[in-house]
């Protein structure tokens, strides 16, 4: 590979997830329009259900995973020597990684390995502080404050992520970019809906999505009988299926692998809910708005900036009102239509193919 011209993606795997369809869009796109530039993408681990199947074999884009990933060591520090090796083989133009553990390490890679010069890029996708607190990682604030001075650049999905980097670790405001997520969805025409409600993403804490099956239930001991179709996987994903089964929901809830295809679900959908408790810049609430689909979320730090509230969608700060938010769109379709119409729109606007260009601009240039 030519060292001026090539750009390393590195993160844990092409699985499931916001950042896998960016780093999936990232490549995709420069092997199309930048005949001269080359992506090198390093996974700890292979998914092979994943993005990695949609990279095979597309032209100036390799995709390296950690010969050792059958070993499980935490910290992962196998991992973080064969980047160190990697990138002093390679010596990429630029690099880019994401998430605290990868960017603290790389950081500490740059500091070590100081002779290999290359562009640092750090894309933080969500808000750290509660990230950390949700993890119960609070001790690495420290770390993050100390090695996100070593970065050329950090790229924040929203003014809150950014504001949060400024005033909690204590980064300066001129090496951050604040550049939306995109959704390269086309418009997509409603059809006949199968389901009430649609989750998609990770069945984890941070996610809170295990609250969805108390929101249900809630509903149905109103006497409103809905369907909801609960599309991800991860590590709670067997107490799901255990509290269906308890809450007796097998007939209003319906739980579905990750697929790639997720559109096929949010055109069958009325409405799509999102109760995290933290976010960065939701992806699937821009592709829900592409396929005409309003959402109702929590109201995580940021969330102003994706849905706006009563036109696109309702933000809301308890499952409480988040009930009354959706037994609105539901008992008036013609409302949740209007607000799915006005959703496309603007997401069309702000959040879809120029967003990515300008990411990518902000790499390469």
């Amino acid at each position: 590979m030519n060292e001026n011209t090539t750009l390393c993606i590195i993160f844990w795997n092409l699985g499931i997830g916001g950042i896998q369809k960016r780093i999936r869009d990232i490549a995709l796109d420069i092997s199309k329009s930048k005949a001269n530039h080359r992506v090198l993408i390093l996974l700890r681990s292979d998914d092979k259900k994943g993005f990695s199947l949609v990279l095979q074999g597309v032209k100036n884009v390799r995709v390296l995973v950690y010969p050792h990933a059958h070993l499980t060591y935490r910290p992962p520090f196998g991992f973080f020597f064969w980047i160190a090796w990697t990138l002093a083989r390679v010596k990429p133009a630029v690099v880019l990684t994401f998430l605290p553990p990868l960017t603290i390490a790389l950081a500490i890679i740059r500091k070590f390995m100081f002779w290999i010069k290359y562009y640092l890029v750090f894309n933080d996708g969500v808000l750290l502080t509660n990230f950390l607190i949700i993890r119960r990682r609070q001790w690495l604030a420290l770390w993050i404050r100390t090695c996100y001075r070593v970065a050329d650049l950090i790229i924040a999905p929203s003014e809150a992520v950014k504001k949060d980097l400024v005033e909690h670790f204590h980064v300066a405001p001129n090496t951050i970019a604040v550049i939306s997520n995109w959704t390269l969805f086309p418009v997509e025409h409603k059809k006949a809906s199968l389901y009430d409600l649609i989750y998609v993403g990770r069945f984890d804490r941070e996610k809170n999505t295990q609250s969805l099956l108390n929101l249900v239930n809630y509903m149905r001991k109103s006497n409103v009988n809905m369907r909801m179709a609960l599309l991800g996987e991860g590590d709670l994903a067997d107490a799901i299926h255990q509290e269906i089964l308890r809450m007796k929901l097998t007939k209003n809830v319906i739980v579905f692998p990750f697929s790639l295809s997720v559109e096929k679900y949010l055109r069958r959908s009325k409405i799509l809910v999102l109760p995290s408790e933290i976010e960065g810049m939701p992806n699937v609430v821009l592709e829900a708005a592409m396929c005409g689909v309003p959402s109702v979320i929590n109201n995580f730090p940021g969330a102003q900036e994706v849905v706006i509230d009563g036109k696109t969608g309702y933000v809301t700060n308890s499952q409480g009102e988040m009930i009354r938010k959706i037994r609105q769109l539901l008992d008036n379709p013609e409302r949740a239509s209007r607000m799915g119409r006005k959703a496309q729109e603007y997401v069309l606007k702000h959040f879809h193919s120029a967003k990515q260009k300008q990411f990518i601009d902000a790499l390469l240039s």
